[in-house]
């Protein structure tokens, strides 16, 4: 089930609701839920946490009406064993999460000179996109990740934020930007760079 931007596998918990409920989630199973829930603040749903969702009146995606939602409270039933807290809530039920839109990096290791252009979410953190690289690197871990920054009239090279978004860590997404100028967005394509940092552990590893 989709519940903002999170899905949701509830497949664990279905032993655990009388069958009157069970049947209200299996009715919704691979659906939108969204317009059952209300956002508790006024942030956009796109950045909204598990924690801001309640079941409550919402506008419906299509019609716009906003009114109680039937059966809405049959998934706010409550549990009769731990956990005690809404569903929603338990992060560990989250498996994935949409993404606003995809980006294209090359990650260049300075140590063997090989690239590997990935697309990946614009909401992944740096960390994010080292667990993906690591299918193509398995010791990308003992890199360190640097990137181009301009200072003044030169480009720098400096260490990024494994815990921040590229955006966080200041390389914008210009995808928009070469579009619009009729300029091939592929030929501009940020580069993470691989700095080796960690050979004694690589080594005894290997």
């Amino acid at each position: 089930m989709l519940l903002g931007d999170y899905v949701y596998d509830i497949t664990q918990l279905l032993s655990l609701y009388p069958p009157s409920v069970v049947e209200s989630f299996l009715s919704v199973a691979g659906t939108d839920i969204s317009y059952l829930f209300k956002p508790c603040g006024s942030r956009g749903t796109s950045v909204l946490s598990v924690d801001d969702f309640d079941i409550g009146t919402a506008a419906h995606p299509i019609t716009n009406l906003v009114s109680s939602r039937a059966g809405a409270h049959m998934f706010a039933y409550p549990l009769t064993e731990a956990p005690h807290t809404p569903w929603w809530q338990d992060k560990s039920l989250i498996i994935g999460r949409l993404s606003a839109k995809l980006r294209k990096v090359t990650v260049k290791n300075t140590l063997t000179g090989h690239e590997q252009v990935m697309d990946i979410p614009s909401e992944d953190v740096v960390a994010d996109i080292q667990k993906k690289y690591m299918e193509c690197n398995w010791q990308a871990e003992g890199y360190t990740w640097k990137a181009l920054r301009k200072a003044g009239e030169a480009m720098v090279l400096f260490e990024l934020d494994m815990n921040s978004t590229l955006e966080e860590n200041g390389i914008a997404d210009e995808t928009k930007i070469f579009e619009k100028m009729q300029m091939v967005s592929a030929n501009f394509v940020p580069v993470l760079y691989l700095h080796l940092t960690d050979s004694l552990s690589m080594h005894q590893n290997t």
